[in-house]
């Protein structure tokens, strides 16, 4: 993640390309381009992207330029994913590879509360700073170390562990001079000189040398700027009157509801609804036509329709007498199968094939009756021809092509005669 920019802003990030293989760092090559996706727009941006590869002579590693200009399609508030959309890696391909993102204008130190479009982060905070006659200027100096972006060491600080907390923190990106950020210091150590901030400003990735301004944070603010020009109008006169906001008595308010009016509450929604009526309270003619229930009991969705004593489950079971019907289905004795049995196998007959070819995957009833017709009927063979003759013993019905060698007979497959 490269951080949040401001739009007009130019900066740089690298990234590395390796091998699948072995994941060797390796030149990106097949004439590399970068493409831009803001949010989920599908229309990439192609402008204002410079691709450096084997950056400082580096095999692997890539720098990217990015002019973020309204001109070359960037707006503000919005996030953008950088990803390969030509290229290959020792001949593989890698498009479609996200390779960094950024944001403009997108973190929390940009949105200003009732702010109208096109405000300044950067002219508020100078508003603030000139604005703010009772405040003082503890310490102006640099970051020496940073351990996160919470958490770093002053260049210059008191020793007095308790000269800082509370105090607003305004550090300036020293490769732009232009991007700033806004933090509370919520704890200092005077023998380090360690700040720890309340949260991450999260505008832009704070750095050794970063210009830090450690502002003592009056008791009452300036008026603020009317709705019309923007900013956070808090009274008419100017400065938060929190006791005038009365916020416990407001808060006591709004939970005053005991378990038995919740309760209640429910009770009544539930019975507007006519939901009781499916456990707690007798139905009565309450189903809706045309509803849900009214088409599952009623062909014409009309719930007068429904007649309890013939259409309910009860009803229909008695109606239908299943375990009666079932009985019935089942009412033949042991003798009676074999009965069934032996008369399909002794008693039932089927006739012979006729003049055909035995089939490739037979019926029971052909497989026995062609084996059976073979048994019976007449045959003849000549020195070329088998043939299986019809009940009328000159009909061929079934033949096969015969030859002798005097080494081996061959009988080929049997065919349809004549």
């Amino acid at each position: 993640m490269i951080g949040d920019r401001i739009v007009g802003e130019t900066f740089y990030f690298n990234f590395t390309t390796r091998a699948f293989a072995t994941g060797i760092p390796t030149v990106l090559a097949g004439i590399p381009v970068l493409s831009v996706i803001e949010d989920d727009n599908g229309t990439p941006i192609t402008a204002g992207l410079t691709l450096g590869v084997d950056h400082a002579s580096v095999v692997g590693l890539n720098n990217v330029e990015v002019v973020a200009t309204g001109a070359n399609g960037f707006e503000a508030g919005k996030d953008y994913s950088v990803y390969i959309s030509t290229g290959t890696v020792l001949g593989v391909s890698v498009v479609g590879e996200v390779v960094g993102k950024f944001s403009l204008g997108l973190a929390s130190a940009f949105t200003r509360l009732g702010a109208p479009a096109g405000a300044s982060v950067s002219a508020d905070i100078a508003t603030i700073v000139t604005a703010l006659s009772e405040a003082e200027i503890l310490v102006q100096t640099t970051i020496a170390t940073l351990a996160s972006q919470v958490s770093f060491t002053l260049t210059v600080g008191s020793t007095d562990d308790l000269a800082y907390p509370g105090a607003m923190a305004v550090i300036t990106d020293a490769s732009t001079t232009v991007q700033k950020a806004v933090g509370l210091v919520s704890a200092y150590d005077g023998g380090t000189k360690r700040i720890t901030l309340v949260a991450d400003p999260n505008v832009f990735l704070m750095a050794a040398t970063d210009k830090i301004t450690l502002i003592a944070i009056p008791k009452s603010l300036p008026a603020a700027l009317p709705d019309g020009v923007g900013g956070l109008p808090i009274s008419d006169a100017g400065g938060l009157d929190m006791d005038a906001l009365a916020l416990e008595a407001t808060v006591a308010a709004l939970n005053n509801l005991s378990a038995a009016d919740v309760n209640a509450e429910v009770d009544t929604a539930l019975a507007d609804i006519h939901l009781d009526h499916l456990l707690a309270a007798a139905a009565a003619d309450v189903v809706v036509d045309g509803s849900v229930i009214a088409h599952m009991v009623s062909a014409t969705e009309d719930w007068s329709t429904f007649v309890p004593s013939t259409d309910s489950l009860q009803a229909l079971r008695d109606a239908l007498a299943l375990e009666a019907t079932v009985a019935a289905l089942n009412d033949l004795s042991i003798a009676q199968v074999a009965t069934e049995i032996s008369d399909a196998w002794g008693t039932d007959t089927v006739a012979l094939p006729g003049q055909e070819a035995p089939p490739l995957t037979p019926t029971r009833d052909e497989r026995a009756g062609h084996l059976y017709k073979a048994y019976r009927n007449r045959k003849t063979q000549t020195a070329t021809q088998w043939s299986l003759l019809a009940d009328d013993e000159s009909t061929v019905d079934q033949k096969a092509t015969v030859s002798d060698d005097a080494t081996t007979a061959i009988k080929q497959e049997i065919v349809s005669g004549p």
